[in-house]
């Protein structure tokens, strides 16, 4: 039946504040899908469209009011730019980034994109180096391990400078290996991708939330 439901995080494209997000179904009825209700609560009857029970109605006035503000036509030509761009990108990184492979034909939200041949397994370091040397904060994915740029008008008009500071983090790592693959995030994706159990990562990250979720001093 083709795509029966798209998802839209107002605070992504729309401009809207964080905390507000459109499900649209292509059917009425599959709308009672994600709906959840509870008849047996001593507090009464219950139902709700969401997971989340109590939502911030200050949040939707907030996203109802841009997405008036904006308008249909502003949508329109912003995404027409953010598509340009991202061909710009996608071409960019094809053509003046050595052993740069692009995942896919990616069209709007993002560009995700791998590196191969003398530069293979080296997509994290390489993401830190990045960091190092212009404050670029990229996506690490896995299965395969990746990079991927989240696409935004703010960057827009600084692919040049994105192509040119990848350039110098390759050649950074190309230098020293060693020191970005241990360093940041790319120490702790890079161990993950050897745990052949991935219930050891839940459990990591369940005591990392823990950690962070504890108050200082407690007992």
């Amino acid at each position: 039946k083709g795509v029966c439901s798209i998802s839209c995080d107002l605070h992504k494209h729309g401009g809207a504040d964080k905390g507000t997000s459109i499900i649209l179904y292509d059917r009425t009825e599959y709308r009672q899908f994600q709906y959840y209700a509870y008849t047996q609560w001593p507090g009464g009857l219950y139902a709700n469209a969401t997971f989340q029970g109590a939502h911030n109605g200050g949040l939707k006035a907030v996203a109802w009011s841009v997405l008036l503000s904006k308008g249909r036509t502003m949508f329109e030509k912003n995404a027409q730019q953010l598509f340009v761009a991202v061909n710009r990108l996608r071409q960019a990184l094809t053509e003046k980034v050595p052993c740069c492979q692009v995942l896919g034909s990616p069209v709007a939200c993002g560009v995700p994109f791998k590196f191969v041949g003398k530069l293979k397994d080296c997509d994290y370091a390489i993401a830190e180096a990045l960091n190092e040397v212009g404050q670029w904060e990229l996506v690490r994915m896995q299965f395969p391990p990746a990079l991927f740029f989240h696409a935004g008008h703010g960057w827009i008009n600084e692919i040049p400078t994105l192509i040119e500071d990848l350039n110098k983090a390759v050649t950074l790592v190309m230098k020293e290996p060693n020191k970005y693959k241990k360093s940041g995030m790319a120490g702790i994706y890079g161990t993950a991708a050897t745990f052949p159990d991935r219930s050891i990562l839940e459990q990591t990250l369940t005591a990392y939330l823990d950690v962070v979720h504890t108050p200082p001093n407690s007992a």
